[in-house]
């Protein structure tokens, strides 16, 4: 009587044969897949081999969702505008003679308190510092699919604008997280950045 497996002595027999690199994990998890997909059942033979015969339970896996940091601040209440990514860049395709805020003059900016944290975690709050790019030509998708919302108010620009247009905001963090808005607020004044023209 043969002590080898049945099913292991018909893999290496068909390794043999098509010399691939394949182990009877991967057979197993690869004919699982075909019996589900033939049936219909569209299971995955994976989570099937992947713990066949090791005694383990197969654990409910859920997927969470990885928000980028960009898609959270675009809601910052603080925000008037586009951030500088994607379309709204100002290295995107068609964009030109781009110049960013010079925040050594006065009213360069504005500071505002956001929440860094997609929602259902628990909050914690930013200081940042915003400042306007401003470009002599958009990007040639500009407004299309970028983060934050349409830009209203003023253009807070450092500098000599001339005829260039609001392109996109910067947002640079400043200081340490807080747990609280309110905490936030009390260390994100123009007392800490004199030459932001205000507080959002």
């Amino acid at each position: 009587m043969s002590s080898t497996n049945p099913l292991d002595h018909l893999i290496s027999q068909a390794l043999v044969k098509t010399a691939a690199p394949i182990s009877r994990r991967s057979a197993v998890g690869t004919g699982l897949k075909v019996l589900f997909g033939v049936s219909g059942l569209g299971v995955n033979g994976y989570l099937f081999s992947r713990y066949a015969g090791t005694g383990r339970k197969v654990r409910r896996m859920t997927a969470q969702a990885i928000v980028p940091l960009n898609s959270v601040l675009g809601n910052c209440a603080g925000l008037h505008g586009y951030l500088c990514t994607g379309n709204c860049s100002t290295s995107a395709a068609g964009a030109s003679g781009c110049v960013k805020s010079d925040t050594t003059k006065a009213g360069s900016s504005w500071v505002a308190c956001c929440n860094t944290k997609p929602a259902g975690e628990a909050k914690s709050f930013q200081c940042y510092q915003m400042l306007d790019w401003v470009c002599t030509t958009r990007g040639t998708n500009w407004g299309t699919g970028c983060d934050g919302a349409a830009p209203s108010g003023t253009v807070w620009f450092g500098g000599t604008q001339g005829t260039k247009v609001y392109t996109c905001t910067e947002m640079d963090s400043n200081g340490t997280t807080y747990t609280s808005g309110t905490t936030c607020a009390t260390n994100c004044t123009q007392t800490q950045y004199p030459n932001s023209g205000g507080v959002c």
